[in-house]
């Protein structure tokens, strides 16, 4: 139990620092926040993303003592919140830095983004489920 304290707390840490970095980068970036409407849809994109890989990684860790069998599960919601994040980062590049796009086009952007990103995870959370309870299923020893 305790490894799993240090572990939280480390990654905590890891975070805390991430969440720093990238405000730092992004407003740096973002000044003299010309277009101060892309500066704050991107660090909140960014910061919802990192806090996404946050929070199933504390998942991981507070369950790992039975989640050896649920490895893929938590891959896979750990990789549909990196590939957000690198697809909002492609948007960043892209939409507000390459083709200066309007605010309210750019939001609209980030909005369909994470809508399917929304719709990927909900997927992903029903397959977790679904093996959460097959294993609890076959872990209780009910049907033998």
């Amino acid at each position: 139990m305790s490894d799993q304290r240090l572990y939280a707390r480390i990654f905590t840490g890891i975070y805390a620092l991430a969440i720093v970095v990238t405000m730092a980068l992004v407003l740096l970036v973002g000044l003299p926040f010309a277009r101060a409407g892309h500066t704050w849809l991107s660090l909140g994109a960014l910061i919802f993303a990192e806090s996404i890989l946050y929070g199933a990684t504390l998942q991981y860790i507070s369950n790992s003592s039975r989640s050896r069998s649920m490895i893929p599960g938590y891959f896979g919601l750990i990789t549909v919140g990196g590939i957000y994040f690198l697809v909002v980062v492609a948007w960043i590049l892209l939409f507000s830095v390459g083709l200066n796009v309007s605010t309210l086009c750019y939001g609209f952007i980030h909005l369909v983004t994470l809508g399917i990103f929304g719709i990927v995870l909900g997927l992903m959370m029903l397959y977790f489920r679904n093996a959460e309870k097959q294993e609890d299923y076959s872990s209780s020893g009910a049907g033998y």
